[in-house]
């Protein structure tokens, strides 16, 4: 395996195949514009006055903004010139074949309604902070607008739930369900993997809502997010007020405690658990997810320090 830049660095055309690219297109480098009274306004990052960066406007070249919607004065887009000059040199190297782009996106009408740049997301260490307070320390990557990126050659978009849908994915839900009526008292791997194919599916509208728009909500599974949890990364940053770990003395560097409740209150209700999860012969005889979230965060505060 290899990395290379462009896709002609991988491959000399003209060749018949298919092209795979899978949440590539949103981690290719991007601009961004803001409708004003006057047309089209480019934002650029520069240098603040009183240190640090910050969003100026400039004129945008007529060529940079070039077939863009009209969306509502003050909305901000993205303008993907990598991504569509990516899949314009795929589909260049093909003679025969097609090119499948795998990615998270949306109309640029549909992104501008979003607000704000609620179409970018931000990956920081802590998840705390603008990124434009830490560069350096938070990957970013933009929803495709994906009208822009296909303005060279038009394709076929369609959601997660409509391809899966499309390859049979409710027969294999049913074939599921049958799997799992027969084999859930044993408990093996043929029934946990039935289990997981059902469920998982079961799952696909819910997806679809939960990232039609921008995050509603944090993942706190491991609290990684959790203010507090936030309040200990920074600390653990601070060598002058935490100081350092020591990895070579007698007791451990890292000592973490967790109660797990098999009944707790979930969001003001009593947490039902189905019967499988009592049963040592579907669910095992540990539980192990006490463990993932406590080297999990083991990490996080090694990192930060």
């Amino acid at each position: 395996m290899v990395s290379v830049g462009d896709v002609s660095e991988a491959v000399e055309g003209p060749v018949a195949g298919v092209v795979v690219a899978n949440e590539l297109l949103d981690n290719l480098p991007f601009d961004v514009v803001e409708r004003t009274e006057g047309g089209w306004a480019e934002l650029r990052v520069a240098v603040a006055s009183g240190g640090g960066f910050e969003l100026v406007a400039v004129d945008a070249a007529p060529g940079l903004v070039a077939g863009l919607p009209e969306v509502a004065v003050g909305c901000r887009v993205p303008v993907p010139g990598r991504a569509r000059r990516w899949v314009s040199e795929a589909r260049g190297l093909l003679s025969a074949g097609r090119v499948v782009a795998l990615d998270y996106g949306a109309d640029t009408v549909e992104l501008a309604d979003r607000g704000g740049m609620g179409w970018l997301r931000v990956h920081g260490a802590d998840g705390s902070g603008s990124w434009l307070e830490r560069p350096g320390h938070c990957d970013i990557t933009a929803d495709v607008a994906f009208d822009q990126a296909q303005a060279d050659h038009r394709a076929v978009v369609c959601s997660q739930a409509d391809f899966l849908r499309a390859h049979g994915i409710d027969d294999l839900v049913a074939e599921g369900w049958d799997r799992w009526r027969e084999r859930a008292s044993v408990g093996d791997l043929e029934a946990l993997a039935a289990r997981s194919r059902v469920t998982e599916a079961a799952a696909l509208p819910a997806l679809e809502r939960a990232t039609a728009g921008p995050p509603l909500a944090m993942d706190v599974m491991t609290s990684r997010h959790e203010v507090t949890a936030r309040l200990a990364v920074r600390l653990a940053a601070e060598t002058d007020l935490f100081g350092e770990f020591d990895p070579g003395g007698e007791a451990p560097a890292i000592d973490l405690r967790s109660v797990h409740h098999l009944l707790k209150v979930v969001d003001g209700r009593p947490l039902r658990r189905p019967p499988w999860y009592y049963d040592t012969r579907v669910q095992g005889d540990g539980l192990v997810d006490i463990q993932a979230h406590m080297a999990d965060q083991a990490q996080w505060l090694v990192e930060a320090a």
